[in-house]
């Protein structure tokens, strides 16, 4: 813990009860009055996220993660193309210019090919590493990517949370998952199976309807998941 840290913890302890973590272990010094087993720790990397009751996303959401980075690919090689028409006919027009006009050429599509391949990876990794759940006390939220995120917040620290769908999500039975911390800000996972997001809600709930609360069904999910 840095010094910043440590002086956030002493004089707002709000703002210390969510680590966000890339791997590695996760810690975090939950208040006396909502765990009483002290500090709480577990291997971000470990089975133990299993555990914890997450679930994967839906395959809705991979063929959902695949249109959209089609679609950026397709808007970027549509931008690269007329930037290189723009360069070719204007600024670089002229048989002086044609050795730079195939060297930019040779760049842009270089460019090009990387970017795609990055935001192709970025969607596996996300489809693949993604999971939403939690145990009694705590919510955890692994964003996956190529920078992959873990979100642990205290069940008493989630101020506010929604599911929102639109009409292409309720199609697939899909949802966007939003929660809010003071310390973290908003934390949402897009195309979560929407009974996973309805359970969730429940769970976030106000005491007197959390006893009649379940919590995320992972056999339930990854059946869910199969189906679609």
């Amino acid at each position: 813990m840095t010094e910043v840290d440590a002086f956030l913890a002493s004089i707002a302890p709000d703002f210390s009860a969510v680590e966000t973590v890339e791997t590695g272990r996760v810690c975090f010094d939950p208040s006396s009055e909502t765990v009483k087993t002290g500090r709480v720790c577990f291997d971000s990397s470990s089975e133990e996220l299993e555990e914890i009751g997450l679930v994967r996303l839906p395959r809705a959401a991979a063929r959902r993660l695949a249109f959209r980075t089609a679609m950026k690919s397709l808007a970027l090689a549509v931008a690269l193309a007329g930037v290189g028409v723009f360069l070719a006919r204007v600024l670089l027009a002229g048989e002086s210019w044609s050795m730079v006009r195939l060297a930019v050429g040779a760049l842009l599509v270089v460019m090009g090919v990387a970017v795609v391949a990055r935001m192709i990876l970025s969607a596996v990794l996300r489809y693949r590493d993604s999971r939403i759940g939690h145990d009694r006390t705590r919510f955890v939220m692994v964003l996956g990517g190529v920078k992959r995120r873990t979100e642990v917040v205290l069940r008493a620290r989630l101020q506010h949370a929604t599911a929102s769908a639109s009409p292409f999500q309720r199609r697939v039975q899909v949802a966007t998952f939003m929660t809010r911390t003071a310390a973290a800000g908003d934390l949402g996972l897009r195309d979560v199976s929407a009974t996973d997001a309805d359970a969730l809600l429940a769970w976030i709930r106000p005491r007197r309807g959390a006893g009649a609360a379940k919590p995320v069904d992972a056999a339930a999910s990854r059946k869910d998941s199969q189906e679609g």
